[in-house]
């Protein structure tokens, strides 16, 4: 029988490379009434096993005697130990020993490096203590714990593919430089770049591509490393490995810009992974989109981005915008870009329908000449059906005609978001921002995983949440499932400043499920 006192149960958490304390804080014992002892029992039914390990399980008791029989659950001829039966189908598929025979196996009692004390004669229960420690959030001194509540807390951590431009004039350079110099922005990006995987490896799960295409053969994203944690191996290869497009005497084909086509494999590549967590593209570019073709950059190229980024967005995955300036762009591109990745909608005015009909975009791109173009309005549900559009004798024609026939491929609106790219020609500036932002992106998402430990329901606001010692209001982090824990408005945002390292959470004893696994 087990009488703990006063019981805390601890998690640990490591994400972005900090661990991080998880305490379960039990400050009352199971129902089940009090004895002369002191403390309440949590064994009511006098079987020898704390009634909070049988939640959810079943016990192998053949003879009936209220304890568990031993077993030999891999059936070498050997007896195991006490038996335990996850499903209740009368086998056992789980044991343990039970080195002081009070009827709880030692890997329950014993997981933190308890001393379990058997009963004295005459009644009373066994006492589970160990040393107090000093965690965010909790206390100092001599605590007694729940051992059998220890797990690992796993984090959802961030997957994120680096998708970086090859395009020529990534490899521009001033009158007199070498196309191949490490001074020019492709040489000088990838240094920048590969210190920040490198640093971050442990903590997100990093892919690699770069994306180009030659008129005609327009390819987009190419060279795609796997996501993994610990990927800087690969992704530092694969990066080295690539040379300019245009051959070392910078006479092949043009090298061009698909832009919204490496998104839109990109996004798949993304979604393909089916780890946990948040997916963020980090994009890097120093120009325009097109179709591998530059009569298409100023309307067509932009707008198909535009749709790719809402897209990908509306599948789950964000796009972050880094982009290195030069004449050849339009900076308020970007910031449409930025706020596309993040599903707002731009105000850009080429493609807002201001009054009855302007059509700008689609009497642009609506040609035989871009049929890429009309792939990504369809693919954005902008695309009318075709008979709706008849302009034979007049019909359709603005401003009395079918609006829709006019649409965009990618939606705006006249209020505008408010996301913004990071546009810079400081390539250490780049990185370091690169940096910030990818370490700014721990999830707000906690997961208890297959842990065996949950939260009951209804009694999910009996735990207190802290934040770099700070308690959090209960408006501001919530259960959503037993498992699952998110915190909300300020406390995300306070969390995910890279700066933050400690998270405590605390619940009852009597608000846990503890499953033996």
């Amino acid at each position: 029988m087990l009488v703990p006192r006063a019981r805390r149960a601890l998690l640990s958490l490591t994400t972005l490379g900090i661990p991080v304390l998880i305490a379960l804080a039990c400050t009352a014992a199971p129902p089940g009434g009090s004895d002369d002892d002191g403390p309440v029992n949590p064994d009511p039914n006098g079987d020898g096993v704390d009634d909070g390990l049988l939640v959810g399980k079943c016990k192998i008791d053949l003879d009936g005697d209220g304890r568990p029989d031993l077993v030999d659950v891999d059936g070498d001829g050997t007896v195991d130990g006490p038996g335990f039966d996850s499903n209740c189908d009368g086998t056992a598929d789980g044991f343990g020993i039970d080195s002081n025979n009070d009827g709880i196996i030692d890997q329950i009692q014993n997981l933190d490096g308890t001393v379990v004390e058997p009963p004295a004669t005459g009644g009373g229960g066994s006492t589970i203590t160990v040393d107090g420690m000093t965690a965010s959030g909790g206390t100092t001194g001599e605590t007694e714990y729940c051992s059998e509540a220890e797990v690992e807390f796993v984090p959802q951590i961030p997957t994120v593919l680096v998708l970086v431009d090859r395009s020529s004039s990534m490899y521009e350079l001033p009158a007199g430089s070498t196309p191949d110099s490490p001074t020019n922005y492709w040489n000088s990006l990838k240094t920048a770049i590969l210190p920040v995987v490198e640093s971050l490896q442990a903590d997100v799960r990093f892919g690699f591509a770069s994306f180009t295409g030659v008129a005609g053969t327009c390819t987009g994203m190419d060279t795609p490393t796997a996501f993994a944690v610990d990927n800087y191996p690969m992704i530092e290869a694969t990066y080295n490995a690539l040379q300019n497009p245009r051959g070392p005497n910078n006479s092949g084909p043009k090298a061009e810009t698909p832009t919204p086509v490496a998104i839109e494999q990109a996004t798949a590549a993304l979604l393909a992974d089916d780890s946990p967590g948040d997916r963020y593209i980090l994009l890097v570019s120093d120009g325009e989109p097109d179709f591998c073709d530059d009569n298409s950059r100023d309307t067509c190229g932009p707008d198909a981005l535009i749709a790719s980024l809402q897209a990908a967005y509306a599948q789950g995955v964000k796009t972050l915008v880094f982009g290195i300036d030069n004449p050849a762009i339009i900076p308020e591109m970007f910031d449409y870009y930025a706020q596309a990745g993040m599903g707002e909608l731009p105000d850009w005015t080429k493609g807002l329908d201001i009054g009855p009909y302007t059509g700008l975009v689609q009497s642009n791109c609506d040609l035989d000449t871009f049929p890429e173009w009309r792939r990504f309005r369809t693919v954005s549900g902008n695309a009318p059906a075709p008979e709706s559009c008849n302009t034979a004798a007049g019909q359709n024609q603005p401003p009395e005609g079918n609006a829709a026939c006019y649409q965009p491929a990618g939606d705006y609106s006249a209020e505008g978001g408010t996301s913004t790219a990071f546009l810079t020609t400081d390539i250490t500036g780049l990185a370091e921002q690169i940096n910030a932002t990818v370490a700014g992106l721990k999830s707000c998402i906690f997961d208890l995983g297959d842990s065996g430990v949950s939260v009951k329901e209804g009694e999910e606001d009996t735990g207190e949440i802290f934040v770099q010692d700070e308690l959090i209001p209960q408006d501001q982090w919530r259960m959503n499932s037993a498992t699952v824990l998110e915190l909300l408005g300020d406390a995300c945002t306070q969390w995910q400043s890279p700066e933050v390292t400690k998270f405590f959470a605390g619940f009852p004893c009597e608000a846990l499920i503890i499953v033996v696994k």
